[in-house]
């Protein structure tokens, strides 16, 4: 009863008990980061086994299917122009991220909206450093 009355939350009554409920607990709390640590590293390595080798350049039909996605978001951009509008995307290969766009042709100055909205899209991962697409923007 003189330990509960110590400590009425059921805690430590004394300092050796307190010190081996923080041993304890910090014990578990290492095993489980370990082992925490060791799933992960082998996920790492197992995603690292199975992933494909990059390819020299993106597929055709990846780079059109991300593009052909922002046809309607291009052609906010230039809502008066009817038929082809022809960019230039230059992709960046170890992360997919556009680097630059060149409008080919089009009625007044749409770079900047067309950056915005080609400058979002993601495409697949490759070897090369860079690669340049055209791409026919059917309006």
């Amino acid at each position: 009863m003189a330990d509960l009355m110590a400590d009425p939350l059921g805690g430590a009554s004394t300092p050796e008990r307190a010190r081996e409920q923080s041993d304890s607990a910090g014990e578990a709390a290492t095993q489980e980061g370990a082992g925490e640590a060791a799933a992960d590293a082998e996920v790492e390595a197992l995603e690292l086994e199975t992933e494909a080798p990059l390819p020299d350049i993106p597929s055709r039909e990846a780079v059109g299917a991300v593009l052909k996605a922002l046809t309607p978001f291009v052609g906010e951009c230039l809502p008066a122009h009817r038929g082809l509008l022809k960019v230039r995307i230059t992709i960046v290969g170890p992360t997919g991220a556009v680097a630059s766009t060149v409008v080919d042709n089009g009625e007044g100055d749409p770079k900047g909206c067309i950056d915005a909205v080609v400058g979002v899209a993601a495409f697949p991962r490759f070897k090369r450093p860079t690669f340049t697409v055209g791409y026919p923007f059917r309006l």
